[in-house]
């Protein structure tokens, strides 16, 4: 499994987590080499995310300016158009949400063992299950390349995340240039947007769900 994890290009990630105490949704199509698109839900507030070639994008919304504490009046002027981040904070929200860390723990080796649970069917298609004693579960997929269809945490906090589309995320497309607010550049950013470390990711992560796993492959 960690093979095919390690050399798979895309992926689409989505479930509900909790990090550092905070409730945390995705819906993403990550690629190897960093391009990404989807959404982002932190305490309730969704906030749609691009990424291509480096450059990351968030579509300001009502519910974006409230996460990001932007003044009452600002949503005539920024509502609707895409938001391109500047450094740091862009570095740190697509290093966040980068397919590498991500997947990370499914492919560290600072964990214990899986065994062997059974099988199961995951949207359709057959699984091998994988449990740890600590109630963590991942069922992997029994085709030639065993990729994670569905994980589990363990513990009172259920984290559960599916996997799918392994090396077939479509590419994602840039905002029109007539929607997007640069700052510094052609359509400056507003000052009155609010502060873009609230975006969900700028708070950094280490493991959503700290699965066990195997030393070897499937």
């Amino acid at each position: 499994m960690q093979g095919a994890v390690r050399g798979a290009s895309s992926v689409r990630v989505t479930g509900h987590l909790v990090q550092n105490g905070t409730p945390l949704g995705v819906d993403l199509g990550l690629s190897r080499n960093g391009d990404l698109t989807g959404t982002v839900i932190q305490n309730g507030a969704p906030a749609q995310v691009v990424a291509v070639a480096g450059k990351i994008y968030v579509r300001a919304t009502p519910v974006f300016r409230q996460q990001v504490k932007a003044p009452g009046d600002t949503c005539a002027a920024v509502c609707g158009k895409w938001i391109q981040l500047a450094l740091p904070d862009a570095g740190l929200v697509a290093d966040y949400l980068s397919m590498a860390n991500i997947v990370s723990p499914l492919t560290s080796d600072q964990v214990s063992t899986l065994s062997e649970s059974g099988s199961t069917t995951v949207q359709g298609q057959r699984a091998w299950v994988l449990r740890a004693a600590n109630g963590s579960v991942i069922d992997v997929s029994a085709g030639n390349q065993h990729y994670p269809l569905m994980a589990a945490g363990g513990g009172s906090l259920r984290q559960v995340v599916m996997f799918s589309q392994w090396n077939n995320v479509p590419r994602p497309t840039l905002p029109p240039v007539s929607q997007v607010l640069r700052p510094g550049g052609t359509g400056p950013l507003p000052s009155a947007v609010g502060d873009v470390r609230g975006v969900p990711g700028t708070g950094g992560i280490s493991c959503w769900l700290c699965l066990p796993d195997r030393r070897e492959d499937l």
